[in-house]
This record gives structure tokens, C-alpha cells and sequence, in this order.
């Protein structure tokens, strides 16, 4: 099935009403890249990056904003972050699923209000909590159940609908014989779904197993669900420890499977962990694979040793002593995971990184993640400070999450020079 761009009365409710993608990426020249069209996806296969020197984008490493502390007023005590935003007027928005609130801040930093609270009622979150920011600052939050309930800019909750519940069942339905399927992206007739397989029983001491996620381009009325992509998910290995195969999903490089979406709602990305591609798909461009020349990075006794130990860090002497009697009984990759985290920006740019104990993804002052520009196109590499988790990147900003020392949640936003 072909992507055909909906009609302006019939485009995804995240997307509704969004503008255009930003700056547009610069011309590549043709050697830099080959791209062609497979059944109505769009695929680009980056050769070189398009930055020339000087034209990198820069994230500077001194936060104009920070937020959050360990002692202080509750609103600025974060549990567990589901999304952080800003608005268009410089304000920011965190949701914090532990407490079931929305939070707003103002662009200096202070609080402004709270809405919500954990629970099942009408002005209530069920956890999770990730959310968009629409173009007129209307805030779509999603939480557990799946329910979409739409917030004001000014903290007022307008509505709550379970219609991708209802097309969650739907779904179910059409494919009854996969392990089941959920609703990436709602839209008014049309959505993306997807479902996960896993391998056959029975599994052998020794297997490596990962399930399989296949992305859907889903008509309701029509009943369609045509299958557009595919990737890994959670890596594991099947050991014996001592009751027979059991699968084990916790050693030193499995590749992980990852998803997220702008959070503008412009654009879903998926990544499979061991290819240097990503899949995209946006309203207004479909469906697109986007990949990039790279060479996996070969898994050595420091790398390792690195993660063992912040894997293991902050565990009790018979905690540590389980984990290294799980990690002798599995077998070590040769091979780094080429993506371990994937962020959609607003105007449709997809950024990657691979693992933090890879040595390549370390610069000389922060961390590395290649940026595929709204074209599709490798631009090249931007340095974020380390440990920040980028949660929403702008034009002119990046907002982002991180630890402390002390292990305190805290909201950063940086100014992104392009």
C-alpha cells in the first residue's frame, strides 16, 4: 500500500494544524547520498555528512534554564519525568507520572502552576504521562490507559477521549493471531499501529531471541493494516540457571529496539539498535527509511568493565553478586549496538546516539549524536553536555533531562545554534 498524504480534513491529531519543519537542510551534493522509493516508502542512504567544517549546529553546554532540586517546594521536586517541553512563549512544561501532575514553569525558571493528580478521574493521569506540544501551545498528554486528554496553554483541561482504546480493540481484531497490537499515532480514520512477535518455543540454552515489531499503516474504516516496517526489539541470550532455558535479557551491549515521537507530534521514529538506519514516518512525508554509513564499534574488556560497573553501582553486596553470576553464564556481543537512544526533533530532524561506553560517541566535551536532517540526509554531529537526555529540540533550544549527583531528576534547556 502506497502512502498517499491525507486531505487537509483528514490528517493525524497530533500533527493537526502544524506548520512547517523549520530551516530547510542544505543542498547535498549528489555523491553524498543515493535515494530511491521501495513500494511507496521513501529510503535515503547517506554516503557523508552534509556539514562542511563551520557549519555544525552547536548545543552550549551552560543551561539558559534549570529545574528541579532535592529540597525545596514540592513543585520543583521531580520523581519520575514522563516529558518536559517548552512552549512558544518560553515557558516549560514537565509532567511527573509518580504524582500524576502537569507542571508550568515560567521562563525564569518559577512555577506557575500545577494541574492533575494520580488517579482514573476526568482532571486525573494514570502514569506514564509522555505529551505534545501542538502549534497553538494545546498540550496533548497520554497516559497509561492510552486515554489523550488535552490541556490548555494556560493549564485549563479541555477534554479527554479514549478513542485509541477503541481502535486498540479494533486492531486486536485484525490480527488476532500476533501477540497483540497498540496505537502509535491516532488520526481521524487513520493511524499507525504496531505489533510484536516473538520467536517459537522451544527455546535452546545458547539461543540468542529478540521479538519482532512490525509498524502498520492502519485504515480503520477499511480495515487495513499493511505492514510498512519492521524492527528488533530487547536482545536476550537463554542460559540455565539451574530450572532449565531461560531467557536472560540483561548483559553488557544487548541491542534494544527503540521508538519515540517529537514531541510536537511531527514525526514517530523507530530504530532496530544493530543497523544504522532509522525508520521515520511523518503526515506529510509517509512513510521514510533513512540510513547512514557506520561502522560498528568492536566490544572490548574496558567497555565491559565500564558497564558492569554502572549497571551495577548503588546494588547491595548480594545484588552484585546475582548480576556477576548472570553475566558469567552469558556470552558478551562482539559488537557495540549502533543506536541505543533516538529523539525526534520538531522540525522533523531524527537524532541518534550509540552506546555511552562507546569511545566514538565521546567528544571533546560532551556527547555525540548525529543528526539526520528533515530531508533525511546524514548533516553530521552535535555535542550534547553529558548525561542529558535530550526531551524536545527546537529551532533555536534543546530541552533535555539528567541525573545528578545525587540522583535528583532536573530539566535543563539550552540554547541550539544553528
Amino acid at each position: 500500500m502506497a502512502w498517499t498524504p491525507p486531505a487537509p480534513t483528514s490528517v493525524l491529531l497530533v500533527a493537526a494544524l502544524l506548520g512547517g519543519c523549520g530551516s530547510p537542510d542544505p543542498s547535498p551534493p549528489s555523491a553524498a547520498y543515493e535515494e530511491r522509493d521501495s513500494a511507496g516508502i521513501r529510503i535515503v542512504a547517506s554516503r557523508q555528512p552534509m556539514w562542511s567544517e563551520g557549519d555544525e549546529w552547536r548545543v552550549e553546554p551552560t543551561p539558559m534554564l534549570r529545574l528541579g532540586a532535592l529540597d525545596g517546594p514540592d513543585a520543583e521536586q521531580f520523581a519520575d519525568i514522563g516529558g518536559a517541553a517548552r512552549l512558544s512563549d518560553g515557558r516549560v512544561v514537565v509532567s511527573d507520572a509518580q504524582s500524576g501532575t502537569l507542571r508550568f514553569f515560567g521562563s525564569d525558571g518559577r512555577h506557575l502552576r500545577t494541574v492533575g493528580r494520580l488517579g482514573d478521574g476526568p482532571e486525573e493521569f494514570n502514569g506514564y504521562m509522555s505529551f505534545f506540544v501542538l502549534p497553538n501551545d494545546t498540550i496533548l498528554v497520554l497516559d497509561r490507559v492510552n486515554d489523550r486528554v488535552w490541556i490548555s496553554p494556560e493549564g485549563q483541561f479541555l477534554r479527554r477521549n479514549s478513542m485509541a482504546r477503541d481502535a486498540l480493540n479494533h486492531l486486536v481484531d485484525l490480527e488476532a493471531s500476533r501477540d497483540g497490537m497498540y496505537a502509535l499515532w491516532m488520526a481521524d480514520g487513520s493511524m499507525l499501529g504496531a505489533s510484536t512477535r516473538h520467536p517459537p518455543f522451544p527455546w535452546k540454552v545458547g539461543d540468542w531471541i529478540r521479538p519482532v515489531t512490525t509498524v502498520h499503516l492502519v485504515t480503520l474504516e477499511g480495515s487495513q493494516a499493511e505492514p510498512v516496517y519492521e524492527f528488533g526489539g530487547s536482545q536476550s541470550q537463554v542460559i540455565d540457571r539451574g530450572g532449565g532455558p531461560d531467557p536472560v535479557g540483561f548483559f553488557p551491549f544487548a541491542v534494544i529496539g527503540q521508538s519515540t515521537s517529537a514531541a510536537s507530534g511531527q514525526a514517530y521514529v523507530a530504530a532496530d539498535g544493530a543497523k544504522a538506519e532509522v525508520f521515520r514516518f511523518s503526515p506529510t512525508r509517509g512513510p521514510e527509511i533513512l540510513r547512514w554509513n557506520q561502522t560498528p564499534t568492536p566490544v572490548t574488556e574496558a567497555a565491559v568493565a565500564a558497564w558492569t560497573e554502572a549497571t551495577t553501582d548503588g546494588l547491595d553486596g548480594p545484588s552484585q553478586t546475582r548480576v556477576a553470576q548472570t553475566l558469567a553464564a552469558v556470552e558478551t556481543p562482539a559488537v557495540m549496538p549502533v543506536v541505543d537512544e533516538v529523539m525526534a526533533a520538531r522540525d522533523g530532524s531524527v537524532w541518534v546516539r550509540g552506546p555511552l561506553e562507546d569511545p566514538t560517541v565521546h567528544g571533546e566535551t560532551g556527547v555525540r549524536w548525529r543528526v539526520l536532517g528533515a530531508s533525511g540526509h546524514l548533516l553530521g554531529v552535535v555535542e550534547l553536555p553529558s548525561g542529558l537526555t535530550p526531551t524536545d529540540i527546537g529551532e533555536d533550544y534543546l530541552v533535555g533531562v539528567r541525573l545528578d549527583g545525587l540522583d535528583v531528576p532536573i530539566v535543563q534547556v539550552h540554547r541550539l545554534v544553528r
